[in-house]
């Protein structure tokens, strides 16, 4: 049996300084199962279209071309061309740790039910720190996103559930909702209290410069999108609060606190 193909997918947008750096953590992977899609999204800095020229005829390397639209119908368009069985997204500033590719999918063999493997990330650049990810749950997801999109993805997933939603693709937080649209299709992830990504922290970075801006548009817009699952859990919440009121440590609780809320009440009274 051969061994899994994976992508790379990076999209491309006047990043020209630290594409060599991405490129060459790719290369440094010691699984040789793997190709590299770079899609450039309407670059118009001439020394990063230089920089990109150089792996137009590298083995192994597609670079595609596009105007400029966002990242998220970036990598939809070299998805959607790839054969590969697995899908790395990764951006054309952040770095793969060596060995990181061969644990995931050694990873992968050993736990077939896993669909997405995500790990810790190191943050380097405007800020320097180990970010440790959570497990993966709807109702902390409904509320903000804990996990970065480098991680490990079976190419099944996208057909499973569609690719990345493409109205966030200049705005951010894609892979947000893309996350709680995995979820809510009950697939699986795995993670690997690992450091397997450097992801770098750029103040002129769209996390900064769209996300961030339009941060209650694109939560308006997810919750809108996502209502049916973010009911269910309202609705789980609300009868877990109804049983705790109904356990005796509550109710224990509450006569003990009736004095003061009656003195609370009386000294509001009087003001």
């Amino acid at each position: 049996m051969s061994a899994p193909k994976v992508s790379f997918i990076i999209p491309f947008y006047n990043n020209g300084d630290t594409l060599p750096e991405t490129m060459e953590s790719v290369r440094r992977q010691d699984y040789s199962t793997f190709d590299v899609w770079i899609i450039n999204d309407g670059s118009t800095d001439p020394h990063s279209l230089e920089v990109l020229d150089r792996y137009k005829s590298e083995p192994g390397v597609t670079v595609l071309h596009q105007i400029n639209a966002g990242p998220s119908i970036a990598r939809n368009l070299a998805i959607s061309q790839t054969d590969a069985d697995i899908i790395v997204p990764l951006d054309s500033d952040d770095l793969i740790r060596p060995g990181a590719l061969s644990l995931a999918m050694r990873t992968l063999s050993k736990h077939p039910e896993a669909d997405i493997i995500y790990s810790d990330l190191q943050l380097f650049g405007h800020e320097n720190r180990r970010k440790n990810q959570p497990p993966m749950h709807l109702r902390q997801l409904l509320l903000s996103n804990p996990v970065g999109l480098c991680t490990f993805i079976r190419k099944n997933v996208f057909d499973d559930i569609g690719y990345f939603d493409e109205f966030m693709s200049k705005k951010g937080l894609e892979d947000w909702e893309f996350w709680i649209r995995a979820l809510s299709h009950e697939k699986h992830f795995y993670h690997i209290p690992e450091l397997l990504f450097d992801i770098r922290v750029r103040p002129s970075s769209r996390t900064y410069t769209q996300a961030n801006l339009h941060l209650q548009e694109l939560k308006d817009y997810v919750h809108q999108k996502h209502l049916h699952p973010l009911v269910k859990e309202y609705e789980k919440m609300l009868h877990h609060i109804r049983w705790l009121e109904s356990t005796p440590a509550v109710r224990l609780m509450d006569q003990a606190l009736w004095p003061w809320r009656k003195i609370k009440g009386a000294l509001r009274k009087t003001r």
